[in-house]
Formats: C-alpha cells, sequence, structure tokens
C-alpha cells in the first residue's frame, strides 16, 4: 500500500514539474550567474584582442597608438613646428629683398641674385624640418605667414635685417633644442647642434661682415656699385634662376 501510493505521487504531474523545474532552473548563489557571464565576456574579449597572447603587455596611451611614433614628446612637436614657421617667414622676407633689388629703378642684380640664394636657402631649412618632424610621426601644421616689409631702401638696411632674421632665426634653434634636452630627446639635440648651430653662426658672421662692408662702400654711388659687383660675383650663380624671364626645361642647354 505505502509503495503503491508513493509511486503515484512520482507520477503525477505535479511532481513531475517540480523535478522538472528543479533540473532547468538549479538554485544558483547569489552573483553567480552575473559573475559568469563576465567572465565569458572578459575571456572572449581577451581573445580577439590578443589573438596571440603575446601583446598583453603593451601600454595603451595615446602617444603609443600612433603608429611609427616613439618618445616624442608633443612640446616638441609644438616647437618644430614653430621653427618651420621662422624658416618659412625668414624664406619669405630674403624674396621680399631680392624682389625689391631686382626694380627696374634699383638694378642691384647682384643683392638680387644674393638675397635670392638666401630664400632658396631658408626653404631648403624648412622642408629638411618638415621631414623631420614626418620622420619622427609628428604632425607638420602650416601656419600663416605675414606679409614682409615692400621697401628695404638701401644696401645697409637690407643686411641689417638681414643680420637680425638670422639671429632670430639661431634664438628659435636654441629653444628647440633646450626643448629637446628638457624631454631627453637625444637625437634631436644631436640633429639640431651638429648640423644647424654651426651653420647659423657662420651665416651670421657672414651677413655681419657683409652689413659692416656696406656701411663703409654704400656713401659713395661708385661704391655701392663695387659692392653690388662684388656679391655677383662672390654669391650669385652664373645661372641663377632669379635673372630668367623663361622657364628653362631639361634640353636647355643654357641653363645648365
Amino acid at each position: 500500500m505505502g509503495m503503491r501510493l508513493f509511486r503515484k505521487i512520482l507520477s503525477s504531474k505535479n511532481s513531475r514539474d517540480i523535478f522538472t523545474n528543479h533540473r532547468t532552473n538549479p538554485v544558483k548563489k547569489p552573483g553567480q550567474i552575473q559573475k559568469n557571464k563576465n567572465i565569458g565576456s572578459r575571456f572572449n574579449q581577451n581573445l580577439s584582442f590578443f589573438p596571440s597572447g603575446k601583446y598583453s603587455s603593451c601600454s595603451s596611451s595615446s602617444e603609443q597608438d600612433q603608429t611609427g611614433r616613439h618618445q616624442f614628446h608633443p612640446d616638441i612637436e609644438k616647437a618644430i613646428n614653430q621653427q618651420i614657421l621662422t624658416e618659412f617667414t625668414a624664406s619669405y622676407t630674403y624674396l621680399s629683398m631680392s624682389v625689391f633689388f631686382g626694380r627696374t629703378n634699383i638694378a642691384l642684380p647682384g643683392c638680387q641674385g644674393f638675397f635670392y640664394n638666401m630664400y632658396l636657402e631658408e626653404i631648403d631649412h624648412a622642408v629638411v624640418f618638415m621631414n623631420y618632424q614626418l620622420m619622427r610621426g609628428g604632425q607638420v601644421i602650416l601656419c600663416a605667414i605675414e606679409a614682409p616689409e615692400k621697401d628695404w631702401g638701401t644696401i645697409d638696411k637690407a643686411f641689417c635685417a638681414g643680420l637680425q632674421l638670422e639671429e632670430s632665426v639661431k634664438e628659435k634653434i636654441d629653444c628647440l633644442t633646450m626643448e629637446a634636452e628638457k624631454h631627453h630627446d637625444h637625437q634631436l639635440v644631436d640633429f639640431l647642434t651638429s648640423q644647424y648651430l654651426k651653420e647659423q653662426n657662420e651665416c651670421i658672421q657672414k651677413m655681419g661682415r657683409l652689413l659692416i662692408r656696406a656701411r663703409k662702400m654704400i656713401k659713395d654711388p661708385n661704391g655701392e656699385f663695387l659692392f653690388d659687383r662684388q656679391l655677383f660675383l662672390n654669391y650669385v650663380k652664373d645661372k641663377n634662376l632669379m635673372f630668367l624671364t623663361h622657364i628653362p626645361d631639361a634640353e636647355d642647354k643654357e641653363y645648365k
């Protein structure tokens, strides 16, 4: 009698529901479901982000996320962009001097060609700094250049402005060098000190000597002519682009 009653209980609908619910919804400890889901989620994320497992120690800083950029401080990047602007400003000023002395009513080809060569030199410097910025993974930002002086008056005024310009460029390079030293950027320090500072000192000496000679010679019209002629013979190339009235091509033998 007792066994038959027990079997009826086991075969009843309610008992089947009880056992089914127990199997499909087992009793869980508080927080166990959420914890298990989190574990699976983190595991899947790790698999997708580190497929081989060897990059797990990489830093996720914004600087290292930029491909091709390594230990290049943002302050240095800004200072290089400032140096690029300085070089372009100097080149634009020298170009203004060149076209001034090339006027028909001025007609000093030595000064015209000399300052045009200085313009080309400053352009080359700007390009070098732009290429360096790109090589280090930085961004080149080109800023607006203010219009230079139109009327340079006498030769000594132009050379005085050129001397001040070269001193300003050197001071900017000094500031950039100090910024590189501050952030322990040894390669940039070597790049600046081994190439540009020596060249700037030589250029400052050259501009200073020419300024002194100009002040002595231009007091007399003949002296102005001789000074300009010496510039043309010593500093201006035989085929300076400034004096061409046509665009040369690859077959132009006169320009080569």
